[in-house]
């Protein structure tokens, strides 16, 4: 009587997928020496910030903070004491944009006198890389079971449990600007800085991994 051997593998796989959209976090501020005159001249901005990501057809779930307003003290090392630096006038907001929006959405921003904080890539929950990726994994457990059965002299029989262990990624979060020295496509980046921003989809990678139990045959 042959006797059957159980086969427990593991299998994993990963691809590298274009990113589908990014979510744009974006913000602009004011400093004065009064709240009154911080508040209204925040106000314009504010205006235009929203006029340029809220409501628009390429500017998905879009959405603009409340008006946050505080008083910033530096230290002076002469007097050796925190000194009166005025007030502070902030707002900010993000919106999810597709790769082929997002020149023209940064452009609208940094147009209206806002900065660009961070552009964070992600895939579309429904990317084919998703299916593609955990059908490699599969694939490969199954080689494997087909090796151990070779090596034991025997066929591979039924699949008897295929678990999934889960996916990885994509976990790819941009910094907007470049390390080269270039310039924005219109405004400036934040800070003063004078660096390019970076507005092409990256290379996320993910995976998966299956475990599987087989029976020889």
């Amino acid at each position: 009587m042959t006797k059957h051997v159980t086969l427990n593998v593991s299998g994993d796989a990963e691809l590298a997928v274009v990113a589908d959209y990014a979510t744009v976090s974006v913000s602009t501020e004011v400093n004065k020496p009064t709240r009154e005159t911080a508040t209204q001249a925040i106000q314009p901005l504010l205006d235009r910030l929203r006029a340029a990501l809220v409501n628009q057809p390429d500017a998905r779930n879009a959405s603009i903070s409340r008006l946050r307003v505080t008083h910033e003290t530096r230290w002076d090392r002469k007097r050796e004491e925190h000194v009166d630096a005025g007030w502070d006038a902030r707002v900010s907001g993000s919106a999810e944009v597709v790769a082929a929006d997002l020149k023209s959405v940064t452009a609208r921003v940094l147009a209206a006198d806002a900065e660009i904080s961070n552009i964070h890539w992600q895939l579309d929950a429904d990317n084919v890389g998703y299916r593609t990726v955990r059908k490699a994994a599969v694939h490969v457990a199954r080689t494997a079971a087909e090796d151990f059965a070779d090596a034991l002299n025997k066929e591979l029989g039924p699949l008897l449990v295929l678990s999934d262990a889960g996916l990885s990624g994509p976990q790819v979060q941009s910094n907007p600007f470049l390390d080269e020295i270039g310039s924005a496509p219109t405004g400036s980046a934040p800070d003063g800085d004078d660096n390019e921003l970076i507005l092409d989809p990256p290379m996320i990678t993910i995976g998966a991994e299956v475990e599987a139990s087989y029976l020889t045959a």
